[in-house]
């Protein structure tokens, strides 16, 4: 019976995951060929790991300038922040979007209360130093000054060295 409900459950994946595929654009497919490649370059445990560092390097990072994360179990992928209170957490999206820097606000029931720092894909060490250098000037133009400029770049530089060097 296990054995029949698994195939049934991998099957029914597949077939939504090829559903999806087919509704991409030529572009997107184009865009994801890309991406499987640089996945296969670099070797799915690489990327795993890479990807790893990068979290506990953003997660430092906020720690440092006396943040919080929103998630008790938080994912490799992205690090979501809880805003501390009094800040303007749209104010600090278009603030680092001013600076050439992308974040994302909460959504739904969260806009407004979280902002969101990617790190996968293709991303490094230096991807978060930028970011977090403009979110240090944003926090600081926006009031919250709870740190030592600089900090979260110590955190992470500190961080990345401990772990993948």
């Amino acid at each position: 019976v296990w054995a029949n409900q698994f195939t049934h459950y991998s099957n029914d994946i597949s077939n939504k995951l090829r559903r999806s595929v087919d509704a991409l654009s030529p572009n997107q497919k184009s865009a994801l060929n890309e991406a499987l490649k640089l996945i296969e370059e670099e070797g799915l445990e690489n990327t795993a790991k890479r990807y790893e560092v990068l979290a506990e390097c953003a997660r430092k990072g906020i720690s440092s300038l006396g943040l919080e994360l929103f998630s008790e179990r938080p994912a490799n992928g992205l690090t979501a922040v809880k805003c501390p209170e009094g800040l303007d957490c749209k104010k600090l999206v278009s603030c680092m979007k001013e600076k050439g820097m992308t974040i994302a606000g909460g959504q739904d029931h969260l806009k407004g209360k979280i902002f969101r720092i990617s790190h996968m894909g293709y991303v490094d060490v230096f991807d978060l130093v930028e970011v977090f250098s403009a979110l240090e000037i944003c926090l600081y133009q926006l009031g919250y000054r709870k740190f030592t400029l600089g900090a979260s770049l110590k955190a992470i530089l500190e961080t990345y060295y401990s772990l993948a060097l």
